[in-house]
């Protein structure tokens, strides 16, 4: 009997042990597979980034997909990071080079970032309103308004240091909903009115900004407007260039929701 119940603990405490491992693994990696990406990320960078400074910082675990990712900066290129994602026998899966570096996402995202801490700095924190965002628009779509002069996506160069706010006079965007009383055309151009003062005097340049009110207490947009040239933003006329605005605005997004429909119908 005693036997026995040693076999049953002995078995209990191997399954356990076999558990753990196997979360442990599932959550964590292994150390084997660890080595492979580790050794597979050097190997890559020998091979095909020959004559670069590029180092591998570190390789991490995610249980979501089961890959190890590993990541490569260049000391001297501030817009050179990119990664590698690898499987568990240290196979590379993708390299996302082309995209951050050669694509400029990096450098995209490097410019977004330092608009955004503008924002808030000189504009966000000087608002009652929701909190919004802030964006440098390089992709332009049907609809959008684009400076004439506005640098596109591939125009970037990369580690280039730019004039952020030169950037954002031209294709600088800024997004606010504002909970208020009343969610009417002339709330609205309070609206914009207060955030072209605060902007103009802490220096916050920008090109368009889209402005959704909606009525205290409740979650459901009530006027909005999507794209409000910074250039139109002044007394003078100013209720009826936010009346059109409002319009278009509605027609546009009705004939987005009509695409989208006859998207899903014909895929149904």
């Amino acid at each position: 009997m005693k036997s026995i119940l040693k076999f049953v603990g002995i078995t209990l405490i191997l399954l356990l042990i076999a558990s753990v491992c196997y979360f442990a693994n599932a959550f964590l990696g292994n150390p084997i597979s660890y080595f492979l990406a580790n050794n597979a990320a050097k190997e890559h960078i020998k091979n095909n980034y020959k004559g670069t400074d590029y180092e591998l910082q570190r390789v991490t675990y995610s249980f979501k997909s089961g890959d190890y990712y590993a990541y490569l900066s260049s000391p001297t290129n501030i817009d050179g990071d990119f990664t590698l994602t690898i499987d568990y026998k240290g196979k590379i899966e993708y390299d996302n080079y082309a995209l951050r570096v050669e694509g400029h996402a990096n450098t995209e995202g490097r410019l977004l970032e330092e608009y955004r801490e503008l924002v808030e700095e000189g504009l966000f924190k000087h608002l009652e309103y929701k909190r919004g965002y802030s964006q440098l628009i390089f992709s332009f779509f049907e609809g959008d308004k684009q400076h004439e002069d506005a640098l596109l996506l591939n125009d970037l160069e990369l580690n280039k240091e730019y004039d952020i706010k030169a950037l954002a006079a031209k294709q600088g965007h800024i997004s606010i909903s504002a909970e208020v009383n009343e969610a009417n055309t002339e709330t609205l151009v309070e609206v914009l009115l207060k955030v072209k003062r605060i902007a103009d005097n802490n220096g916050i340049p920008f090109y368009t900004v889209d402005v959704t009110l909606f009525k205290e207490g409740e979650f459901v947009s009530e006027l909005s407007v999507r794209q409000f040239l910074y250039s139109d933003i002044y007394e003078d006329g100013l209720t009826e260039r936010v009346e059109k605005e409002v319009e278009e605005t509605r027609k546009y997004y009705e004939q987005k929701l009509q695409e989208k429909e006859t998207e899903l119908n014909q895929t149904n």
